[in-house]
């Protein structure tokens, strides 16, 4: 199969299947009740992939294949922030819990009820993800801000990121005033970029694109230093230490895809599993 073709494979499995997701949207600590009841899924239903999948009897290993895409096929993707130019940054994805482009375009195939098990008994990130997913494509918003805040908890940078989403969406959905819910929503990014993730303006645009972040510039600090104070609070009453920076990997790549040509070519890394 060619590069071309392969590329086009990629490309139109990275759509990304989330309808994103009452009090002060300032103060409000994220939920992490997650015993209401769970949405329905699809007919077909599969184990959270938390694991390797076996094969013939043997736990199988991870794809080292990549393909190269041009810099405008890689910006033009649904979801650049799920791709990883590298191996290092696969890992860091996964290591985060974000979801590869497959698994978002199956989201209903996963049993709610094993991933709900896996986020309440083994604090699983991965199953959270899924599941807030999940219930933020049924359009149950409140529910989904639950099942996210609790799979932050874990340290996932993903988690984190879903979390400030659903909370906006909720709020929108429920015809909310947007602007203290933006800043929120900004202040979210800003936190999960200063932990690691230097792909946070991605979402930003996405979610947020006309929020004047220059003008909210001392508010927005102001939320990032509270719940970065949240963030190690709730790490010292659960016995451990605050998760610290865990930087992504290939911050000067990305900044060079953002002026770079279609004559200017990248890596893609397979994040799936054989």
């Amino acid at each position: 199969m060619s590069c071309r073709v392969v590329a086009t494979t990629l490309l139109g499995s990275v759509a990304l299947m989330v309808a994103c997701s009452k009090d002060s949207p300032i103060s409000e600590s994220p939920e992490h009740d997650v015993k209401a009841p769970m949405a329905e899924g699809s007919p077909v239903r599969q184990a959270v992939p938390g694991a390797p999948p076996v094969v013939d009897g043997h736990i199988s290993g991870r794809r080292t294949s990549s393909l190269t895409l041009n810099a405008a096929e890689v910006r033009s993707a649904p979801n650049p922030e799920l791709l990883a130019l590298s191996e290092d940054e696969a890992a860091w994805l996964d290591r985060h819990a974000y979801p590869t482009p497959e698994e978002l375009q199956m989201i209903h195939s996963f049993d709610a009820e094993v991933l709900e098990d896996r986020l309440r008994t083994h604090r699983d990130a991965k199953a959270g993800v899924l599941l807030g997913h999940q219930l933020m494509a049924n359009g149950d918003f409140q529910r989904a801000v639950s099942v996210l805040g609790a799979a932050a908890t874990t340290g996932s940078i993903y988690a984190m990121q879903q979390h400030g989403i659903a909370r906006l969406e909720r709020a929108r959905a429920e015809g909310m005033s947007d602007a203290g819910w933006q800043l929120a929503f900004v202040a979210t990014m800003e936190m999960s970029r200063m932990l690691g993730d230097h792909n946070a303006d991605i979402l930003i645009q996405r979610h947020a694109p006309d929020f004047d972040r220059r003008r909210h510039a001392d508010a927005i600090l102001r939320q990032v230093n509270a719940y970065m104070s949240q963030h190690g609070a709730e790490a010292q009453l659960r016995g451990r230490r605050a998760t610290g920076p865990d930087p992504r990997p290939n911050v000067h790549e990305w900044r060079r895809l953002e002026v770079a040509t279609e004559l200017d070519e990248f890596q893609i890394f397979d994040r799936r599993r054989r």
